[in-house]
């Protein structure tokens, strides 16, 4: 369980600087399109971020999904399955994950801004809710160890 918490937590500071970064862009009025990429990129990491949280969690449960083309998605059916987070994150984060999904194959190219500064605005939120159920159920499996 130790070497979890490690990985938890320097994938946590990883997520958190890219999730200052992230509001320092939202906070000004405009943003140039340079920046506007870097709101879609740092919305890439984050979930990555959270999506590689997930997996070491499974993985240090033995429940890691295999690896196949629906892997990502997997992810976060298996963490709601097994209680790591609730249902209706995992409905959330799969707003995420199809970003991640787009952004990672888009070639580049940027979405409307619109949509990506409504994901990016709430961004924060569902970091603060993940973090608080993936801690509680790290605390739980403890106490059963």
């Amino acid at each position: 369980m130790a070497e979890l918490s490690e990985k938890l937590e320097a994938e946590k500071e990883s997520v958190e600087r890219f999730l200052w970064d992230l509001e320092d862009v939202l906070s000004r009025e405009e943003y140039s399109p340079v920046e506007a990429a870097a709101v879609a990129a740092f919305l890439q990491r984050i979930y990555c971020g959270i999506e590689n949280m997930l997996s070491c969690i499974l993985e240090d449960a033995k429940e890691q999904p295999q690896k196949g083309v629906n892997w990502h998605r997997d992810i976060l059916n298996e963490a709601a399955s097994k209680g790591i987070i609730r249902e209706w994150l995992a409905a959330d984060l799969s707003e995420y994950l199809a970003f991640r999904q787009f952004f990672a194959h888009g070639r580049g190219y940027v979405p409307e801004e619109a949509p990506v500064k409504h994901m990016a605005s709430n961004m924060s939120n569902v970091w603060t809710e993940f973090y608080k159920q993936i801690e509680e159920y790290t605390r739980t499996a403890r106490k059963k160890v």
